[in-house]
């Protein structure tokens, strides 16, 4: 699997959770709902969007790596 289709799979995956916690926060609107959403859901978001940071990193290294190391 591609680095960019890794990414792509996490972006979509986060995606699809922040549109179910938006439905979900309809009808569970409580100090409860908000401390799970500091506690778990708001981690998750920091990390997905350092992960997907580093994977386009990792992209252009491997890029240059191929440019550079390609045949010639």
């Amino acid at each position: 699997m591609s680095m960019s289709t890794s990414k792509a799979r996490i972006m979509h995956a986060f995606k699809e959770l922040t549109v179910a916690w938006a439905e979900t926060k309809e009808q569970w609107n409580d100090s409860a709902s908000a401390r799970f959403q500091e506690r778990f859901l708001d981690p998750i978001e920091t990390r997905v969007r350092s992960t997907v940071g580093a994977m386009e990193l990792m992209e252009e290294v491997f890029s240059k790596v191929k440019r550079d190391c390609g045949p010639e």
